[in-house]
């Protein structure tokens, strides 16, 4: 892939945890993230489809994933919803990575935009566990603040995420944990 990329001969580079693996971080288990321009990205979809590789356009809108045998490659195009522009690989290094040089982008720069992606991750995993508390909102039996003494709130069950929040009941269709599961599921897929 990284070939076909070069051959291209449009800015590009590796990026996420194959990228931070290529400057020493630890291997990764997942699948292979190439970043290309906005403006370049339709071009590289296509020379990538026309070297008989499996181009598919997943449902999100920020990338395309290219399956090479069993592997899958995410070919990246928008970060945060920032469009990614050529002069982002101005300052990417060219290393060897498996007996081919590719540009990789600066550690500092593939360390943001893993923490912005866990940001992200994490926000949205919060903002479920609060809505699926909100059948817990009628059941407050003083004032409406955080800060109330706990014997004006009614008792909430713990709930099983690592951020502590209280999840709903055990009746509903979907537990808290369940919810959890699903999402780490959907985002190891897309990964």
């Amino acid at each position: 892939m990284g070939v076909a990329l070069k051959e291209a001969e449009t800015p590009f580079a590796l990026a996420g945890g194959y990228g931070l693996w290529a400057r020493g971080g630890p291997e990764p288990e997942h699948d292979v993230d190439f970043m290309v321009a906005e403006e370049d990205a339709a071009r590289v979809r296509d020379l990538l489809a026309a070297r008989d590789l499996v181009v598919v356009q997943p449902p999100e809108d920020w990338l395309f994933k290219v399956f090479i045998d069993e592997a899958m490659v995410d070919v990246i195009f928008r970060v945060d919803g920032e469009t990614i522009t050529r002069d982002r690989f101005d300052a990417a290094e060219v290393i060897e990575v498996e007996s081919v040089r590719l540009p990789v982008l600066p550690a500092t720069v593939l360390l943001a935009d893993k923490a912005s992606t866990r940001w992200r991750s994490t926000r949205a995993t919060s903002l479920r566990c609060c809505r699926s508390r909100a059948p817990y909102a009628s059941r407050w039996t003083g004032p409406r603040s955080p800060s109330a003494p706990p014997a004006t709130r009614t008792p909430r069950p713990a709930c099983s995420c690592s951020n502590g929040s209280p999840s709903p009941s055990l009746s509903d269709p979907m537990t808290h944990a369940e919810g959890r599961n699903a999402s780490l599921s959907a985002r190891a897929a897309r990964r």
